[in-house]
């Protein structure tokens, strides 16, 4: 069987035709393959701000919904020496209108680790009736601030007469 060259001629420009389809083909598949891994990378990133902006508008909208408490929490710290001399004011005032007989044994900045103060370290003995002392301290375990009592001493001194000493810690903050 002889093959002439019409069919030779026919057969290469066929198989050149081949090779250039599948090398465009080949091509274009390279290109969408580029196409999807970039397309796959603006996916992610996009995915990624919408999660930041998602936080965003969290962050944003507790701000918003706790202003009032944030405020209110603003003051149950003392503010510097202006706000502890009004606090300390504030009690030995108290105090007379239990019946008490008040003093103030010892007032102390406590300093923290960054060297600020921290809290006021106060010392409050307080004399009178049993049930003003008892009233009384009960007033100093609610003070409208944020405290805790250290220490807490309540002892009958004679019949009818107690006297109560309390060490409180009342937190600070800077202004």
């Amino acid at each position: 069987m002889r093959i002439n060259n019409k069919t030779k001629y026919v057969f290469i420009i066929s198989i050149v035709v081949v090779i250039v389809s599948a090398s465009i083909f080949s091509f274009f598949l390279f290109f969408i393959n580029k196409q999807g891994d970039r397309l796959e990378e603006k996916v992610s990133l996009l995915e990624e701000n919408n999660k930041k902006e998602a936080a965003y508008r969290n962050i944003t909208r507790t701000a918003t919904e706790t202003e009032e408490e944030r405020l209110l929490l603003g003051r149950k710290f003392l503010k510097g020496n202006d706000d502890t001399i009004v606090f300390l004011s504030e009690i030995e005032t108290l105090a007379p209108k239990f019946g008490l007989t008040f003093q103030t044994k010892a007032l102390d900045g406590v300093v923290g680790k960054a060297g600020d103060q921290e809290a006021v370290k106060a010392t409050f003995a307080y004399s009178g009736k049993k049930n003003s002392v008892l009233d009384f301290t009960k007033v100093m375990e609610n003070l409208p601030y944020h405290s805790y009592i250290e220490a807490l001493t309540l002892s009958e001194i004679e019949e009818g007469l107690w006297e109560g000493t309390i060490t409180a810690f009342i937190t600070t903050k800077s202004p």
